[in-house]
């Protein structure tokens, strides 16, 4: 996904990435773990198959209230479901973009971007586990260098 015009802001904005939580399904393996001490088959299984069920609801409300949208004069940061948090991030202010990837990362094509800004506020904002990370930081730079400074 490249930003090229934004002349409004991506409605939805940018979720974390699927992705990025895939680890946390490994987890439940740990049950099968028990059948040699004497756990029945059946209520392991039907265990497992509930743990897992329970993370993929978990996992997908936690990165459905998390989103990043790009307006052409700032970065906004939307979170929560119960109570929302909106931050915001004029270009302007912006000092300094770069992200990281893991080797788990790259093979999914996905990486956190770390945002820094000035006025000696320490504020860093990190873009957890978005897709294209590289080239949604490019686009961030173009963003900046035409509205910003």
């Amino acid at each position: 996904m490249i930003l090229d015009e934004i002349e409004e802001p991506i409605k939805e904005g940018i979720h974390p990435s699927f992705s990025q939580c895939l680890p946390v399904f490994i987890l439940p393996f740990g049950l099968f773990l028990l059948l040699p001490f004497g756990a029945k088959q059946l209520y392991v299984n039907v265990f497992f198959v509930w743990l897992e069920a329970f993370f993929y609801t978990l996992v997908k409300g936690y990165i459905a209230t998390i989103h990043y949208v790009f307006w052409p004069d700032r970065i906004e940061l939307r979170t929560g479901f119960f109570e929302r948090r909106s931050k915001s991030i004029p270009l302007i202010e912006i000092t300094e973009i770069s992200f990281k990837q893991s080797l788990y990362q790259r093979i999914f094509k996905i990486g956190d971007i770390f945002i820094e800004t000035a006025g000696g506020k320490g504020f860093t904002v990190a873009m957890a586990g978005v897709k294209y990370p590289k080239q949604i930081t490019e686009c961030l730079f173009a963003m900046k260098k035409r509205g910003g400074a």
